[in-house]
């Protein structure tokens, strides 16, 4: 590996370590989770891991596309959840109506 490599190796578990970070408080059992705070978290979660897959890809070169390394499976798999999670936009509108008590439809 090259520096350039490790840098965006040491991000990348960064990001891994962020998230798991991020989402304890969330998977833990309360009385009730907002929709929105759900929601944002979803979403934010589907986001990092989709970019973290896409720099695993970029490190591994060409070897990226290779079933054996299984990158490109997760990156699949990611996609099928960010299409079921539903779209940032349409998400960004849930959060929006709880913190400004405004729907965008009627």
């Amino acid at each position: 590996m090259h520096g350039a490599q490790f840098d965006r190796y040491a991000r990348l578990n960064g990001s891994m370590t962020s998230r798991r970070a991020a989402s304890a408080p969330i998977v833990q059992p309360v009385k009730r989770r907002s929709t929105a705070m759900v929601s944002m978290a979803k979403m934010n979660h589907t986001e990092i891991a989709r970019q973290t897959a896409l720099d695993a890809r970029d490190i591994l070169g060409g070897n990226g596309i290779l079933g054996e390394n299984h990158v490109m499976r997760h990156l699949c798999d990611l996609g099928a959840s960010y299409t079921h999670q539903g779209t940032h936009d349409i998400t960004m509108l849930l959060v929006g109506r709880e913190i400004t008590g405004l729907g965008a439809f009627k």
